[in-house]
């Protein structure tokens, strides 16, 4: 035969970054909220405006998987490997690593880093289980960085 059309059921929901396949839950710090599902950093979410320049800030606590600022977990039913791509928008200083998100395992040992758009990707990432999490930290750091400028970019979990 030279064509054929064949009809199958499909049930795709759409759920919260805390229910879905890859599951984000955000830390203890205030910066890193669920807003409309969604995990979002926000360094708005304090009542200062902003961080400090020439400053070092960790969010997170790299000894301590319950102080985390989001964490990564495999919500699918077999093994799957993670891995991070955050693409800054603007980099005011280029010769300086302004964020960085390292991946830790639940045993305390760190998987991996991913910083300023360099795209490490899945195969060098984190290999989890089902239902086993891995915990991020982020440092942002703003040597180099002006007041008012921002450090904006999309951070991309793959798998």
């Amino acid at each position: 035969f030279t064509t054929a059309t064949v009809e199958r059921q499909a049930d795709i929901n759409v759920t919260d970054d805390t229910d879905g396949l890859i599951g984000l839950d955000a830390g203890d710090q205030a910066q890193i909220i669920s807003t409309n599902g969604k995990l979002t950093i926000d360094m708005s979410q304090t009542p200062a405006t902003g961080v400090n320049q020439d400053a070092t800030f960790t969010f997170g606590d790299p000894s301590d998987p319950s102080k985390t600022a989001f964490n990564i977990t495999n919500q699918d039913g077999e093994q799957q490997t993670f891995g991070l791509d955050f693409r800054q928008g603007n980099d005011p200083a280029p010769g300086t690593e302004n964020v960085n998100f390292s991946v830790y395992k639940s045993s305390g040992d760190r998987a991996f880093s991913e910083t300023d758009g360099d795209g490490i990707g899945s195969s060098t990432g984190v290999t989890l289980d089902a239902d086993e999490s891995a915990y991020v930290v982020i440092t942002v750091d703003t040597t180099g960085a002006d007041g008012g400028e921002t450090l904006d970019g999309t951070l991309e979990v793959t798998v």
